[in-house]
């Protein structure tokens, strides 16, 4: 059994644009940005559950590898 849950941080940047007079404006933006990943595993053989918390990036990686040697 495995849960998976995916934890975003706010991630602000600025959005340039220009105005009819030609004057360059910038406006602040936000977006949500996977951040972390908060995962259980269980193994039928272990009592304890693994829990832990890993960079999104890794986590990708992961499941990507995962998912390409069942194939």
């Amino acid at each position: 059994m495995r849960t998976d849950k995916i934890l975003y941080r706010t991630e602000s940047y600025a959005k340039f644009y220009t105005t009819k007079r030609g004057n360059l404006k910038s406006r602040q933006r936000s977006r949500k940005v996977a951040d972390r990943v908060k995962f259980t595993v269980a193994f039928p053989t272990r009592k304890r559950a693994i829990k832990g918390v890993i960079p999104f990036d890794s986590y990708n990686q992961m499941v990507s590898l995962y998912n390409w040697s069942l194939d």
